[in-house]
């Protein structure tokens, strides 16, 4: 399987989790050109950071409502299903890339608080870059359970969970607030 298979795969099997996964892939590049790092690393980590949701079921992908305990605990597998099906991944060119996108799967809701999977393991750059960008587009963006809220109040959730690398929150919000200049939004 290549990786356009994988995202028709995604596509067809829940549309938010694609529509959100392209949305972090592309705020994931820009940010991480804005650092000098690899955009098209960072673009592919994640675009492919949450394959494994095609192992959950619909019904909770989709639920209206706050998922109860036992289907979060489903929820928050999800990264040990992407590492498999990554695995059955062709990359094609971007073969290079698989050991960091890899990290980038299991471990991008790692972070001080409320991790998953509780493995000791290093994040890369990258995964702190698309852990980052997840969150923020998570906030962002309307779901099955929830409207979207401002870029502002995103932003004030990320800064006060103590979650996120300090430092590279701190370049995340420099260049979010870039970009709303560029847009002529400050």
């Amino acid at each position: 399987m290549d990786i356009k298979e994988l995202l028709t795969e995604i596509k067809n099997h829940h549309l938010e989790t694609y529509s959100h996964s392209i949305m972090v892939a592309n705020l994931s590049k820009e940010f991480a050109l804005y650092l000098k790092l690899d955009g098209k690393l960072a673009f592919y980590s994640g675009l492919l950071h949450d394959i494994g949701k095609l192992y959950i079921p619909k019904n909770i992908l989709s639920a209206p409502r706050k998922l109860t305990d036992d289907e979060f605990e489903i929820i928050k597998k999800h990264p040990i299903y992407g590492v498999k099906l990554f695995q059955k991944v062709s990359l094609g060119e971007y073969e290079k890339y698989r050991k960091i996108i890899e990290n980038c799967i299991i471990s991008h809701h790692i972070n001080t608080q409320n991790s998953y999977p509780s493995f000791n393991i290093k994040k890369s750059i990258y995964a702190n870059i698309i852990s980052i960008c997840d969150c923020y587009a998570a906030l962002t963006q309307a779901r099955d359970y929830k409207k979207p809220i401002s870029e502002e109040k995103a932003l004030n959730i990320l800064i006060n969970s103590n979650e996120y690398d300090k430092e590279l929150l701190d370049s995340f919000i420099n260049y979010i607030t870039i970009k709303k200049i560029k847009r002529g939004l400050v």
